[in-house]
């Protein structure tokens, strides 16, 4: 077995993009037992560096915006919708639980290839809310709909979505609240309902314009949760609250093509000594 193995080590190993190659070695070393290795081969194809709390917030709750590959990114609850999206080629993330039982799916294989997904795992939660937290959250969720302009039981209200990790929800009752839905080209400066855009790079500073009243360009609507994690702003209704529109960021585009790298110059040549004068130079000197 050992043997065996060695010889399809080194046939995966000689054409990593050798799919039959790559299935057959990860077979291999399911049936050895030895499934540590075959999750850190799926790690080096798929695993994405990236965080989901770094990724790009966008409008939809479960799905960001990744600006290195500048590709969606899903977040998916169970491993068939896993499954679906990942052989579809989309970007996913997932509850860091489930990647040991899908390296154990043979629909995926090793073989390296530039254009596959990434998987994104995620962190688990540190604990599951309890019965008591869930029925807190009926209730808090019940005082802020029956009093929507109460910053107090809004707040109470949020804390406890925190507390029982349901961050979905807080997000859409800021976007809710804050996001205005006209849309804008990328880079737009201003809004033709809202008017001109300020633009707003952290969570302190959106938290400081959207009490003033000002409309806000944001390109991470992210923002709206660390503020109101900061404790700096809430879903109770108001009557005219500061707008924030998500704006993307104009795309760079270069001009022509670009020149050739310049040959360097060769070194200048040495001086010619002087010619020795002939026979009419040395009979008459040098003429003028």
């Amino acid at each position: 077995m050992d043997d065996e193995l060695l010889r399809l080590a080194r046939a995966a190993a000689d054409d990593p993009r050798d799919e039959q190659a790559a299935r057959a070695y990860d077979a291999a070393l399911r049936r050895a037992g030895r499934r540590e290795e075959v999750y850190e081969r799926f790690k080096l194809k798929f695993e994405c560096p990236k965080k989901w709390d770094e990724l790009e917030a966008t409008p939809g709750r479960d799905a960001r915006h990744c600006e290195e590959c500048q590709k969606e990114v899903r977040w998916v609850r169970n491993e068939q919708e896993f499954m679906k999206l990942a052989e579809a080629g989309q970007c996913v993330a997932f509850d860091t639980r489930s990647f040991e039982s899908v390296v154990e799916n043979d629909k995926l294989n090793t073989a390296r290839d530039e254009n596959a997904p990434c998987l994104l795992p995620a962190p688990v939660p540190r604990r599951w809310p309890s019965k008591g937290d869930w029925a807190e959250l009926v209730r808090r969720r019940d005082a802020a709909a029956s009093s929507p302009a109460d910053e107090t039981e809004a707040r109470a209200y949020e804390e406890q979505l925190l507390r029982v990790g349901d961050e979905s929800t807080l997000h859409d009752r800021l976007v809710r609240k804050f996001k205005c839905d006209t849309p804008l080209p990328p880079g737009a400066t201003e809004c033709p309902m809202c008017g001109p855009l300020v633009a707003a790079r952290t969570a302190d500073e959106l938290a400081t314009r959207v009490l003033a009243n000002e409309s806000i360009a944001v390109t991470n609507l992210a923002l709206l949760d660390q503020a109101a994690k900061a404790r700096k702003i809430h879903g109770a209704t108001q009557e005219r609250p500061g707008r924030v529109h998500w704006v993307m960021p104009r795309p760079v585009v270069t001009m022509g093509v670009p020149a050739p790298p310049r040959r360097p110059e060769p070194p200048p040549r040495p001086p010619e000594p002087p010619a020795k004068p002939g026979l009419f130079g040395r009979l008459f000197g040098p003429t003028s």
